[in-house]
């Protein structure tokens, strides 16, 4: 038996670090001059100076900073900086909620990505603590949308009579899950998903998104975490896929969307935790043949992080943006988490010695930190919370959905993963698990409401 966060949860299952603190205990921005906080965030950054060759990509690098430093100055410049941090909690709630009624045309292209939609905003309020905002009738509705949305032949479409598709039914699971009742998780019919899985399985080890779709690690990915959480996940499903995600791994350390690609956040997101999600299950499968490079990984992962901005870039000489503030920002937890799970070998003449120190290392595992979490949370803080609540991509843009939830999912890691709060201690957000990206206590109890089910068919 596992202990997760003091609830006890069936065995073979990931167990993340336990670093989260209750709010009380976490120290927040009340004096800015104490030594216990770092004092750069509340000075002007530095020009990226990697950005000086004249393109496209550099003009709007100068936009960008041109945005963010105007917005940075007039925080500088007001009296109560901690005041000035302030999330503006109940403006993004209010603008969660009224995506639940109805949503604007704008939102018509994404018409095959309304179970992430679903996602987006229900995983927001349960970040905010805020999940009492939505009632009955409204939780009701949208159990009986995404239900409409799975396919008679196992997985779920982005909408109503929409092909299957790996990417969909990744969105429709985790909103059920974030929904949280035993009528979210009965829409899930897990034995047609498990046979929709194998046929997206490929010999290689990799996964296809759809019958006849392209191939590359978010299906593997959105696969086996849903497989994961529902406990259907087997041996069969994970051959030889920790073959082809070591593949997809660039000489540069990230991970590309398939072999010989380049390195992009969101894919190195979904092949670390695609890793760890195997690795938890089935540790055997783990050999030196197919085991990541972490220097080279954590390396990549950490160049990511704008020196202007503070926030995250998707790929080498790109724009900061608020989505990767968890896209990038959870892997680094990750990393943490797979180096406690292959603690370095020691050489000694006593094999029993190292086998010691090996185990000692698992119980003892303090890292550095890898990112800046104060600057990460102060790009989402100052540059990226929109007057009318909800997070944008970058300023001057209005706040949408998709970064809503993926810029709150950062913070939430950022909060986490130094222990420290940027702003009042209000500012505090649920905790979210890095690797299935939905608030640790939802998660906990689907695993225990699947895994329940299966012991008790089990027994009869």
């Amino acid at each position: 038996i596992i202990y997760y966060r003091n609830k006890r949860v069936p065995d073979r299952m990931w167990a993340f670090p336990n670093i989260q603190q209750v709010a009380e205990l976490i120290p927040s921005s009340t004096c800015w001059d104490c030594e216990d906080h770092d004092q750069d965030v509340t000075e002007m950054p530095l020009h990226e100076s990697n950005f000086d060759v004249e393109n496209k990509t550099s003009c709007d690098q100068l936009d960008t900073e041109k945005a963010c430093r105007a917005k940075i100055r007039l925080w500088m410049l007001r009296n109560d900086l901690d005041a000035s941090s302030l999330l503006k909690r109940r403006k993004t709630i209010s603008y969660l909620c009224d995506g639940l009624k109805s949503i604007s045309s704008g939102y018509s292209s994404l018409d095959c990505s309304r179970t992430w939609i679903c996602y987006w905003i229900i995983n927001s309020l349960n970040l905010l603590a805020a999940d009492m905002y939505v009632g009955n009738d409204t939780q009701r509705a949208l159990i009986e949308f995404i239900a409409s949305c799975q396919h008679g032949n196992g997985g779920f479409g982005g909408g109503p009579y929409q092909y299957a598709h790996m990417a969909a039914t990744f969105g429709a699971v985790m909103a059920l899950i974030s929904i949280g009742t035993p009528e979210a998780y009965k829409v899930i019919d897990r034995q047609t998903f498990y046979q929709f899985l194998l046929r997206q399985k490929k010999t290689d080890g990799s996964f296809s998104v759809q019958t006849g779709g392209e191939i590359d690690i978010r299906a593997a990915y959105c696969g086996l975490a849903c497989a994961s959480v529902l406990n259907i996940i087997d041996e069969r499903l994970c051959k030889n896929t920790l073959e082809w995600l070591r593949a997809c791994q660039t000489y540069q350390g990230g991970f590309a969307q398939e072999p010989d690609d380049e390195a992009h956040g969101g894919y190195a997101y979904c092949g670390m935790a695609a890793y760890l999600i195997i690795q938890s299950h089935f540790p055997h499968l783990v050999q030196d043949n197919n085991r990541i490079e972490i220097e080279k990984l954590s390396r990549w992962q950490a160049f990511k992080q704008m020196q202007f901005a503070g926030g995250f870039q998707g790929r080498t000489h790109k724009l900061v943006d608020a989505c990767y503030s968890f896209w990038v920002g959870a892997v680094f937890p990750m990393i943490d988490r797979w180096k406690q799970l292959n603690p370095a070998k020691t050489k000694s003449d006593n094999d029993k010695d190292v086998e010691a120190e090996n185990a000692t290392a698992t119980q003892k595992f303090e890292f550095a930190p890898l990112f800046h979490s104060m600057q990460l949370q102060k790009y989402i803080l100052i540059c990226c919370q929109y007057v009318q609540g909800g997070i944008c991509d970058k300023p001057p843009k209005s706040s949408d959905f998709y970064h809503t939830c993926y810029g709150l999912s950062g913070l939430s890691v950022a909060q986490s993963y130094e222990n420290k709060v940027m702003g009042p201690a209000t500012n505090k957000l649920e905790a979210i698990d890095p690797v299935y990206g939905v608030v640790e206590d939802k998660l906990v109890r689907a695993w225990n409401y699947f895994r329940n089910i299966d012991k008790n068919d089990s027994n009869e």
